[in-house]
């Protein structure tokens, strides 16, 4: 199995208690199965995972996995090696597909490029399922270098990793000019080689290409550009609300329609440029309310973001004109 195209994080819907309401993620889920994204990561940072037991976690990834015929990722948080090799066990009698395995972030002074190396290798070795490593760089400040990931790559039983480096101009940068990247990939045989030069994503994505392993992006902005660099895809937060949209830009990118593709690549970071601006996962869940799916309240500490957030986040997607 593949771990590629458009995944979508989802987001755990609460009552005002703070309970799991099962009852609105069926609904939520029966959507999602209507639009042509390819998988779904459960117990992200979308999930809430910092405010979710383990046994609710495994629950929810029970739930999603009999509700839907997409692959089921499911997040393995855990720091400790021995207790992140344990989580992906216990994913994988959840019915988990793969296991998403956080970098051991919390003692970033003490870790190394043969400590990264040595933590996902045990992991993976005792993993049931699949392994994909995780770096999220704006909330771990650590990255995992290239060269790590192109050597855990010849790993047999590690077969992807997402990324969400934040790298604004850079993300901004590509974002805006996608529409001449389009172009130029449709004429320059070289364009591949010229990316190397400017991501780090692409970077990785040549070093393991012909192997088993995909590379995804974790920011919308950086979707289509990461298609152009040689990503597989990406697992990003606005397909919870607009994935309708993402599974149309995919279909036209597959087929080369590209000013296509990119009209809808404008569409949809317009949105979340309004997203980005507040808190957010409480901006995610008031977007999912808004176009007529449930996000409900956030888990505390979080707070839902204040009715000035919500009309500008409507305001958003009324000027795309995006419906259901």
């Amino acid at each position: 199995m593949r771990f590629r195209g458009v995944i979508t994080p989802l987001l755990t819907p609460f009552n005002d208690d703070g309970s799991i309401n099962y009852e609105h993620l069926e609904r939520n889920l029966k959507a999602w199965n209507e639009w042509n994204i390819d998988g779904v990561v459960v117990n992200g940072s979308g999930g809430e995972f910092p405010h979710t037991s383990q046994e609710e976690q495994m629950d929810l990834v029970k739930f999603v996995k009999a509700r839907t015929s997409k692959f089921v990722i499911a997040c393995v948080p855990e720091q400790g090696t021995k207790l992140a090799a344990d989580g992906c066990r216990k994913a994988a009698e959840a019915g988990a597909d793969a296991a998403l395995v956080f970098v051991p972030y919390y003692w970033r002074d003490a870790l190394s490029d043969d400590v990264i190396f040595d933590h996902f290798t045990a992991v993976a070795d005792s993993s049931p399922i699949p392994v994909l490593l995780y770096a999220n760089p704006p909330s771990t400040l650590f990255e995992i270098s290239v060269n790590v990931a192109v050597k855990l790559a010849d790993h047999p039983n590690i077969v992807g990793m997402k990324d969400s480096t934040a790298d604004r101009l850079l993300a901004k940068d590509l974002s805006q000019r996608v529409s001449v990247l389009f172009r130029y990939r449709s004429v320059s045989p070289v364009f591949d080689d010229l990316s190397l030069q400017v991501s780090k994503l692409g970077l990785i994505a040549q070093a393991t290409k012909g192997k088993h392993f995909d590379v995804l992006v974790g920011r919308d902005t950086l979707l289509v550009p990461g298609w152009l660099l040689g990503c597989s895809g990406g697992i990003v937060g606005m397909s919870s609300s607009l994935g309708k949209l993402h599974g149309e830009m995919q279909a036209l990118v597959k087929d080369h329609r590209f000013e296509e593709a990119a009209e809808i690549h404008h569409k949809i970071t317009s949105v979340a440029a309004a997203v980005t601006s507040m808190s957010v996962i409480p901006a995610l869940k008031a977007l999912m309310d808004i176009v007529g799916l449930y996000g409900g309240p956030p888990r505390a500490p979080l707070k839902s973001i204040p009715e000035a957030g919500t009309a500008k986040l409507r305001d958003a997607v009324e000027k795309i004109g995006f419906k259901l």
